[in-house]
């Protein structure tokens, strides 16, 4: 029993990044925008208010290049110069790097990436406080005539380690 625990302090000196992601707390305002930006570890994410009051949690980080995902509301003067507006969307998310955009949903709606937006589990959500498994991302949905590549196709998800975004890069 000590050695074990003296292994674990030893590895927890060693690595100190070795925190357990499985079940990570975010704060999550159920009245306030319908996306809200979250960032813990290395990792940036959205935590997107459904139309069925669930929550769901996209990482944001483009699949191709790492390049960071942001969202565009309907208040962003932005968003009145694409057709989301005349959709009556309450808003989008968009690569910045490349164009691509996707639903609050994640689905991709247009653009270079094959994929919807990376998800990662949501566990619980009650009361402003999300539970979140960090340690993996499952693959955004194929996009049409993409099923080759690396997605998720539907009852058959796929998961990988989530990867950090790169705002402002291009690779």
């Amino acid at each position: 029993m000590l050695g074990a625990l003296t292994a674990a302090a030893v590895a927890s000196m060693l690595w100190p990044d070795v925190e357990d992601r499985r079940d990570v707390v975010v704060q999550f305002d159920p009245g306030g925008p319908v996306a809200q930006p979250f960032q813990l570890f290395d990792l940036d994410g959205w935590l997107v208010r459904q139309p069925d009051e669930s929550v769901r949690a996209f990482s944001a980080a483009e699949a191709r290049t790492a390049c960071g995902i942001f969202f565009v509301s309907r208040n962003d003067r932005y968003f009145g110069l694409t057709g989301a507006a005349r959709r009556g969307e309450q808003g989008f998310f968009t690569d910045h790097c490349w164009g691509s955009t996707w639903t609050l949903e994640g689905a991709i709606t247009f653009g270079p990436s094959w994929r919807g937006m990376d998800e990662f589990e949501v566990r619980q959500s009650t009361g402003g406080r999300v539970s979140l498994d960090l340690s993996r991302v499952r693959l955004g949905m194929c996009a049409r005539g993409a099923e080759d590549l690396d997605c998720s196709l539907p009852g058959h998800a796929r998961y990988r380690r989530p990867r950090a975004g790169h705002a402002w890069s291009f690779w």
